[in-house]
């Protein structure tokens, strides 16, 4: 466990060493330009993966995030995973879809026809490493709290067991949501839209010596 939130922590570092000689390359060419005003733009933040490791039946990896990055509302069909908050601390918000086999369709919902889907609020919590195994764990199964969001309260690792993985074809696809109703302010349940990953959601790589190139299921 140790040595996941060290290589963890590399990610992060040289994550952030890349930004800051960018930024830096940025304000020089800023300086030298007097003339003609350039125009600017904002680089999307990139959520790290680390892949540790893969079998037929689980996978284990890490997701590496700076403060106020956020993977949004998705689920993990069939699926259960195990999370636990190495360093820093990120919030879980999680929901129970009421309808036990819910039809979702990746295509539809790239179409902008995701269909919507009654939900039960279940989860809202702050995972955090200072907090012992007990604060900094928790476990989705494939009908309680599947559909959930992490957002980083502080720069922070999340590892990942996922069991059984991702598997497109064989109904594991990853669908993703945006919260239509929510029933935490309407006493109501909430109402999820299935819909296309966010535009400004980029989920990166991260390579060392001692790992190979590691992707997002």
């Amino acid at each position: 466990m140790d040595d996941v939130g060290l290589r963890a922590l590399r990610a992060f570092s040289r994550r952030a060493e890349a930004r800051d000689a960018r930024d830096a390359r940025e304000r020089d060419g800023e300086a030298s330009t007097t003339s003609t005003p350039r125009a600017t733009s904002t680089p999307q933040a990139t959520v790290t993966y680390l892949r540790l490791h893969a079998e037929e039946d689980f996978t284990v990896g890490a997701f590496v995030f700076e403060r106020g990055q956020t993977i949004p509302l998705h689920n993990h069909p069939g699926m259960t995973v195990l999370m636990r908050c190495l360093f820093g601390e990120t919030r879980v918000k999680a929901y129970d879809l009421i309808d036990d086999a819910p039809r979702l369709s990746t295509r539809d919902a790239h179409a902008a026809r995701g269909g919507e889907h009654e939900a039960r609020d279940c989860v809202d919590e702050v995972m955090s490493a200072a907090n012992g195994a007990r604060g900094a764990t928790r476990i989705l199964y494939p009908r309680r709290a599947n559909v959930h969001t992490l957002s980083a309260l502080s720069a922070c690792a999340v590892l990942e067991v996922q069991t059984p993985p991702y598997r497109v074809g064989q109904g594991r696809d990853c669908h993703y949501f945006e919260l239509v109703r929510d029933g935490a302010k309407t006493g109501q349940n909430s109402i999820l839209r299935e819909t296309a990953p966010p535009p400004d959601f980029v989920c990166g790589t991260f390579r060392d010596d001692e790992d190979d190139d590691v992707e997002l299921e």
